[in-house]
């Protein structure tokens, strides 16, 4: 491994707002999802918000109206257009904005260590489960935005010293995210959880910007990708798939959680959002706030601490893209 990546606890300067929950194991608590409820007409995307996820090549028919009507203010902003008409001659005179018409639509809301104590639970409980392992390692973060989220899991996996020979991906059905996250620039205020002495160890300076070190970058792959029509080949050692399930009709949803279920390892781990849970049927184990584990080996107990059912509280999904 790299010298400029080395290992071991450089990460105790994040502090985080709580601790993760004490993991559980298969007998003690499962996967629990809401009772399906078909979508109205009302809820189904506008004519206009239809045409430009047409345009961009996405099946309208997997997405909620409800959640992206409310982006349409902000998407006629950002094409400096005053009504859905005029937003349409724009895009069909200008077709180079159809990404941000998108972006403005998919919002994709993303940080480097985005929900700290999952990162936590990650770093603490996880990983070192995985120090003994053989084989690289294989994580795919599915609707990645800007790579935020994937880069900062790659800084955790070289703390831990699992960073040589894994394999990295990022996807997202926006190219404009997905070129963002190629060139890997990013300003001082989106590492301002990250300590100086980390930044220098983990990032370069390019011209005012910072950007991750070239043995972080060769781990980490990037790809255009629906995930409503398209699940990345596994397996898969860990799939990160927060917030999105919002924008997503119940079919749709359903539709992807059987597909990532289905990519993980045997005892591979799932990534969701605060207010997701990934339907029952599957039989993911909770581990910890956030955390699902696949297989058997699905017990991720703290340190020192004893197991105890997990205990959901209600949060909002935040918005991000697909």
């Amino acid at each position: 491994m790299d010298e400029s990546a080395p290992s071991g606890g450089a990460f105790r300067h994040v502090r985080f707002a709580g601790r993760p929950t004490n993991a559980v194991s298969r007998s003690q608590h499962r996967a629990k999802s809401r009772s399906p409820v078909a979508l109205r007409p009302s809820e189904r995307p506008g004519q206009f918000i239809s045409w430009v996820l047409e345009r961009a090549g996405l099946a309208v028919e997997n997405y909620r109206g409800e959640p992206l009507g409310r982006r349409l203010s902000p998407c006629l902003r950002a094409l400096h257009a005053h009504t859905e008409a005029q937003a349409r001659q724009t895009l069909e005179q200008r077709p180079d904005l159809l990404p941000t018409a998108i972006s403005t639509l998919l919002i994709g809301v993303t940080d480097f260590f985005r929900d700290e104590p999952v990162f936590e639970a990650l770093r603490t409980d996880v990983l070192p489960q995985w120090a003994h392992r053989s084989g690289p390692l294989r994580i795919w973060s599915a609707g990645c935005s800007n790579g935020a989220e994937l880069y900062s899991l790659a800084i955790l996996l070289a703390e831990a010293g699992l960073l040589e020979g894994s394999f990295l991906l990022g996807s997202d059905c926006r190219p404009d995210a997905v070129a963002h996250a190629q060139a890997g620039v990013y300003k001082s205020h989106d590492l301002r959880k990250i300590a100086t002495s980390n930044r220098h160890r983990y990032f370069e300076e390019v011209g005012g910007l910072w950007r991750p070190i070239e043995p972080v970058r060769q781990h980490v792959h990037w790809r255009v990708s629906d995930l409503a029509r398209h699940v990345e080949k596994g397996p898969w050692d860990m799939i990160l798939w927060r917030n999105m399930a919002i924008y997503l009709t119940v079919e749709a949803a359903q539709s992807i959680w059987q597909g990532l279920a289905g990519a993980l390892s045997p005892e591979g781990v799932l990534v969701v959002g605060k207010a997701e849970r990934p339907p029952a049927e599957l039989s993911l184990i909770c581990a910890s706030r956030c955390l699902y584990h696949a297989g058997p080996a699905g017990v991720v107990a703290v340190a020192g601490s004893r197991p105890r059912p997990t205990k959901h509280r209600g949060h909002r999904a935040s918005e991000t893209s697909v």
